[in-house]
């Protein structure tokens, strides 16, 4: 029996386009809903302001726990930080989001250490 190649051919891609490392991609501990949520916050303007509850309206995944499950993931391996802000008083001022799609050991161990429990 034969067997058939099968190719991929892509459209030529025009300006906005996302360019997002392999690293990532190939993770095999991202799993699909985490590279998803990474891809749309990946896509989005320098400044953009992010909130769970947004990931879950441009996401269509199936409630915010499971978008939070994504988050941890992400964090876990070290392709998203997120750190308070606090002003003078030590009030939450907001929350700063980091993303790589490289992946940051310092950022998971950071993430280790503030989760043991995992």
């Amino acid at each position: 029996m034969e067997q058939k190649n099968n190719t991929l051919y892509r459209e030529q891609r025009v300006h906005p386009f996302t360019i997002t490392s392999n690293n990532i991609i190939n993770d095999k501990r991202i799993g699909l809903t985490s590279l998803g949520l990474f891809v749309i916050m990946n896509a989005q303007a320098d400044h953009w302001q992010f909130y769970e509850t947004e990931l879950v309206t441009r996401s269509e995944i199936d409630g915010l726990a499971k978008v939070r499950a994504a988050l941890r993931r992400l964090e876990k391996y070290g392709y998203l930080r997120r750190k308070r802000r606090r002003n003078s008083l030590g009030q939450l001022q907001g929350i700063d989001w980091f993303i790589s799609d490289e992946g940051k050991p310092e950022w998971a161990h950071e993430w280790a250490r503030n989760n043991p429990n995992g």
